[in-house]
């Protein structure tokens, strides 16, 4: 059942049994419907999700896609995890979701058990910022470039507008970007 979660998690920091059996204890998990939300924006983010099956997108009031989540994938809104202050973004599930979750009062014990533990969360931070920098920073074909190279399972999963959105470009100019990289 945690399988998934097992090699992420190790992907990270690398656990003591005892560590990894004490991590899983703690979690929780829900299933979410498609287009149920599971963060609403002005809620305070009070948990640190895995997405064991499914995908979900982060969006603002004007639904432009703020990040996009999929199995085998970490699920917050890191500004609001991290400060404990209302998320300006709503989480929404794009199809029936399977969600392991940690409380940050868990979190927190466990960061207070083994420094592991914290190591944990500084490591997902940074891999959610990096992706995030790179991607504000790059020409249309270098981000869809990049999105292939590190979520190739996104293409399949969401539509292409809402990567077009994700991307931060126009749908007419994901079509000509693919166009140019099929070509």
């Amino acid at each position: 059942m945690f399988r998934n979660l097992e090699t992420a998690l190790q992907q990270y920091v690398r656990f003591s049994q005892e560590e990894l059996t004490t991590f899983l204890a703690r979690l929780q998990i829900i299933n979410v419907s498609k287009q149920e939300v599971v963060l609403k924006k002005g809620q305070v983010c009070r948990a640190l999700y895995f997405v064991n099956k499914g995908a979900l997108k982060q969006v603002d009031d004007n639904e432009t896609i703020i990040n996009l989540f999929a199995t085998n994938e970490w699920m917050m809104d890191i500004k609001s995890f991290t400060s404990q202050k209302a998320t300006e973004y709503a989480v929404i599930a794009v199809d029936h979701c399977e969600l392991f979750y940690l409380s940050v009062h868990d979190l927190h014990e466990l960061i207070q058990m083994s420094p592991v533990f914290f190591q944990l969360g500084k490591l997902m931070e940074a891999g959610h910022a990096n992706f995030s920098y790179q991607n504000n920073r790059l020409s249309p074909e270098e981000k869809y470039e990049l999105l292939l190279k590190e979520k190739p399972q996104y293409i399949q999963l969401f539509s292409s507008k809402t990567i077009a959105s994700f991307l931060g470009i126009a749908p007419e100019t994901l079509s000509r970007v693919r166009r140019k990289i099929i070509s």
